[in-house]
């Protein structure tokens, strides 16, 4: 939770992925916002604009490496990450813990899912069975190792080219799907969809923060930096527009979100900066535990009277799951992210 220059763009990842757990956990809210799924576009765009704020220059002029970023992306994502897995194996093997065959399951989908590879080790549509929201995950370090591996090679022209190619096939998959909310499972559309989303994201939000002073004298982008937070919550929480899904998805990524983004980055120092980086700091970890934890509670509750005491409460069910997750992703930031990402980059980077 170091202070940087762009405190607010940290704000909005954490509010978005707040948003997501409540997408994923309808039945303690009794609500459902339906466009929630572009947060994960928000995500992709937000990771091209901090990977070219902290490593472009240097990945351009060679003075990191490609294994050196490799090292730098597995440190920021492996600790929580691998937290979260052997929480879902354990949840995995549950009451099965006995049976042969659950076990040998269990341990295949925990070594491929380890190395960041989906699987179909036990039939379904997900391409990650022990925790679904790790296809994002999948996507976005294929791309960010392709971006690592090509950068060098690449003047901004022929950036630009790339984010215009991608958009295109971005927005084929959407017409032919009827909106983005694909990626995730292994028919061959969502395996391009997927890439496509996050081809396009991460290397239109290096475009983004390459041309960002420029783009924001040209679109007059003086407004207050919060307005990006209405508006950008008020994308994620709209209903279903049916027919116009596909065309609305399109402009949001395209256009509103990065025209937000931009109008974020300009944020200056105030009072809120400390919630803005915790919510930053937190973002990740609620993203990949909200699954798991949710999977622990209906087993514990299961078969019992509490179980249907969730929706008769809602939405006090879901603001007392939320503030539980905050609280457990704010712990294991501080005593373990923390320390295992010292021990690691004092490992790998003398």
């Amino acid at each position: 939770m170091h202070k940087h220059s762009y405190a607010l763009l940290d704000g909005l990842r954490g509010i978005a992925a707040i948003i997501v757990v409540i997408f994923h956990t309808t039945r303690y809210w009794d609500v459902k916002f339906y466009r929630s799924y572009l947060a994960v576009d928000l995500f992709f765009l937000l990771s091209g604009f901090v990977i070219a704020y902290a490593y472009d220059e240097r990945i351009k002029n060679r003075t990191l490496s490609f294994f050196g970023f490799f090292k730098k992306r597995l440190i920021r994502l492996y600790p929580i990450f691998l937290l979260s897995l052997i929480l879902s194996t354990l949840i995995f093997l549950g009451t099965g813990v006995t049976d042969p065959n659950r076990q040998t399951d269990a341990l295949y989908l925990f070594i491929l899912t380890a190395l960041f590879l989906p699987s179909q080790v036990i039939s379904g549509s997900g391409l990650f069975y022990l925790n679904g929201p790790y296809w994002s995950l999948f996507f976005e370090l294929f791309i960010n190792f392709i971006y690592a591996a090509i950068r060098p090679k690449l003047n901004n022209k022929k950036l630009i080219y790339l984010v215009v190619i991608s958009g295109i096939a971005l927005t084929f998959i959407a017409f032919i799907h009827g909106s983005l909310d694909i990626g995730y499972d292994w028919s061959l559309l969502s395996l391009s969809g997927g890439f496509s989303r996050a081809f396009f994201g991460v290397f239109l939000g290096l475009v983004i923060y390459e041309y960002r002073y420029l783009l924001i004298k040209k679109f007059h982008l003086k407004n207050s930096p919060w307005f990006a937070v209405f508006i950008i919550v008020f994308i994620l929480v709209s209903p279903d527009i049916k027919s116009f899904n596909s065309i609305a998805d399109l402009l949001i990524v395209t256009t509103i979100f990065p025209l937000m983004i931009l109008l974020a980055s300009q944020y200056k120092t105030s009072r809120f900066d400390g919630l803005l980086l915790l919510l930053g700091a937190i973002s990740y970890p609620i993203y990949v535990l909200h699954s798991p934890v949710k999977q622990v509670i209906s087993k514990f509750l299961w078969g019992t009277t509490y179980y249907n005491l969730i929706p008769n409460y809602a939405p006090i069910s879901g603001l007392i799951f939320l503030i539980t997750l905050i609280c457990l992703s704010a712990i294991v930031v501080k005593k373990y992210e923390k320390q295992a990402r010292n021990w690691l980059t004092n490992r790998f980077f003398k």
